[in-house]
């Protein structure tokens, strides 16, 4: 009553009683809680294509036409005749990293997040009766990286949920976006760095189409780190 509380007990028992409602009744530790996302990649990329053009007479033979003017071109021949061979290569590294702080209470969830909305345009052909009908639309895509965590303390000690997401665009001829979300429970301490998990791939793809050819061969490893740092 009126913010006490009364105990009728030993003083052997009281001793025990005022022990505990210490470990108990402080105030909640203030938190920095940091969030590391690393993203690195290697990809290699290789086109060849053949071209050419064969006249004679009444014959006249047109293969592998290319327009692009991308890479090495080697050409030989006349007006009548030629060939032309083209290649293109090359090697892409990338590395990315996403940092995020956010000031909390033990105990309590913080959420953040950042990004922004991509547009992606895609038409549809629809033949009728009265010709062909070409329909054009924007759609967008929220790509963006973010964290939910609830921190828990025991001494130095701490106990995280943690759900962590990383979107990102894939560049090339055909965008396309890259989800990674993650979700677990970790134990550490405060002031060390804590990995949550990661994700290692590789990918590899090869098309050949006439006198043309393509291969792309890659590796993308993506890691996330938490650390907790009580604030004093």
């Amino acid at each position: 009553m009126n913010n006490q509380l009364i105990i009728k007990t030993t003083p052997s028992n009281l001793a025990e009683i005022k022990q505990l409602l210490k470990q108990i009744d402080h105030a909640p530790r203030r938190l920095m809680i940091t969030v590391k996302q690393d993203v690195s990649g290697d990809r290699q990329f290789r086109e060849d294509s053949l071209s050419g053009k064969y006249s004679s007479g009444d014959v006249q033979i047109r293969t592998g036409r290319d327009y692009s003017t991308e890479g090495l071109s080697v050409s030989a021949g006349d007006k009548d005749s030629n060939i032309r061979y083209r290649t293109l290569k090359g090697d892409v590294r990338a590395d990315d990293r996403n940092t995020f702080k956010v000031q909390t209470l033990e105990g309590q969830p913080a959420f953040i997040n950042q990004g922004q909305s991509i547009p992606f345009n895609s038409s549809n052909t629809v033949i009728t009766e009265n010709g062909v009908v070409v329909n054009r639309s924007t759609d967008y895509q929220d790509v963006g990286s973010g964290f939910y965590v609830l921190p828990r303390l025991n001494g130095d000690q701490v106990t995280l949920l943690a759900a962590t997401e990383l979107s990102s665009i894939k560049p090339g001829r055909h965008a396309a976006a890259n989800m990674q979300g993650m979700e677990t429970t970790v134990v550490g301490r405060l002031g060390e760095w804590i990995e949550l998990g990661g994700i290692d791939q590789s990918y590899s793809r090869d098309g050949r189409r006439n006198f043309s050819s393509s291969s792309v061969r890659g590796q993308e490893l993506r890691t996330v780190f938490i650390k907790v740092d009580e604030i004093k």
